[in-house]
Parts: structure tokens; sequence; C-alpha cells
């Protein structure tokens, strides 16, 4: 699956890793990747190697097997993005790249992918393409519902399936819609429209991102996302 939002700083690195932790310590085989190929986060954020990473195996430079670094952190293995190519998008809607991420879905039980904002370039909406799922961030005080509507249309576009929205850097004690409350552990809310669930977003964000999820609830068309949670 990939974790995506609709524009910068909304907290996606953060949430991938959180994420990848709990799978892993679940007792899951999980694989992180860098799918932001045209910046150094996941791997400036985790203080590992990046001389090889998804743009070197994609190009052909560097075989998987060698540029996946296993045990990372609390059982993940990570693939980091890698140096940045002159082509990222390039890259990213190859055939090979459709082929890795079939390859690594076979070996890994979940493969979480940290993606580029969709609203900034196609990246994001690419992997989604090619994932069994998204879910997207909002930042509390700062993503608004027209960019939220325009991330998941995006998705839409490409066929992409939403798993669920997921708000960061929420205040503690918040209510969501539902009558389900934050906390800074997170907290399952009930099926709720993705820009529902956001509503006011007038509270000022805290220093560190914690995060509550709102599921898109299931469509009237068969062409629309669904809300069931896959594997990556």
């Amino acid at each position: 699956m990939t974790i995506t939002s609709a524009a910068a700083g909304e907290g996606r690195t953060s949430t991938a890793i959180d994420l990848s932790a709990v799978l892993a310590e679940a007792g899951h085989t999980v694989l992180l990747v860098g799918g932001d190929l045209r910046s150094s986060t996941l791997g400036t954020r985790l203080g590992i190697e990046q001389d090889s990473g998804l743009s070197t195996v994609l190009s052909g430079e560097h075989s998987v097997e060698d540029a996946i670094q296993k045990n990372v952190f609390d059982g993940v293995s990570v693939l980091p993005a890698g140096p940045v190519p002159p082509n990222p998008s390039e890259l990213l809607g190859s055939d090979r790249a459709q082929e890795l991420l079939k390859e690594l879905r076979g070996d890994y039980r979940y493969v979480i992918v940290d993606t580029p904002p969709l609203l900034e370039v196609t990246d994001g909406a690419i992997l989604t393409a090619l994932s069994d799922g998204s879910v997207v961030l909002a930042r509390t005080g700062r993503t608004t519902r027209e960019k939220l509507r325009r991330a998941i249309k995006v998705l839409d576009g490409v066929s992409g399936t939403v798993l669920g929205v997921v708000t960061t850097f929420e205040p503690s004690g918040r209510r969501l819609l539902g009558g389900n409350s934050a906390s800074s552990e997170g907290s399952g809310g009930t099926p709720a429209a993705a820009e529902s669930s956001i509503a006011p977003f007038t509270e000022e964000a805290p220093s560190a991102p914690a995060h509550s999820v709102a599921v898109r609830p299931k469509p009237a068309t068969n062409d629309s996302a669904t809300s069931s949670a896959s594997r990556g």
C-alpha cells in the first residue's frame, strides 16, 4: 500500500515508519519503500545509506536484493529511494516498476510505500495504481476539503483504491464524527466521508503527529474506491 497526501508536510514519512513498525511488531514481514525519488526524506530520517535504492533498481544498476537493507528498525526491512534520477516519473511508470512491486508483494506480507504529494507530481498516483491501495493523509489545521477532494480525485483517475483517510497532527481529545475521540495513539472512527471527518480543521497542530483514521464508506458504484483494507 502507499502512504500519500495532497501536499507536503502532512506526515507521510512518519506515518509510513510508524505503520511499518506496528505491523512488524504484530509478527508480519514488512518492507518499507522510499517511493519519493525526488527526495531522500525516508533514508535521511532513518539514517541509512542511499547509494543504492529504488531508483537504481529500476534503472538496472543494482539488484533488489543488494538494495534492500534488512532489519533497519523493529524488524522492518527498507528499500530507500536511492540517488535522485533525472526521470523519476518515467522510472515509476515503467514495466520494471510493476514487475518489482509484484515481486516484493510475494516476498513480504506488507509493502509500505512512502510517496510524494499527489497534487505536486504524478509519482504518488503512479505508485498507487501499481499497489493494492492507498492511505491518504490530511493534516489538521492545514489540509482543506478542496485539496483532499482533489487528491482523492487524482487517485480515482488512475483507478487507485483509497483504503482510508488518516488525520495527522491531531490534537489530543479531538472528537471525530461518530463520537470517537482521537488520542496520541490514534483511534478508529465510525465510517464517514473523508471530507466530513476533518470538517473544522481549526485547531492548532501540536509538534508531533498523532493519527486518527476515517475510512471511506462503500460507494454506490463499482468503479469507486473501496474502504476495505488490503495488504500492501
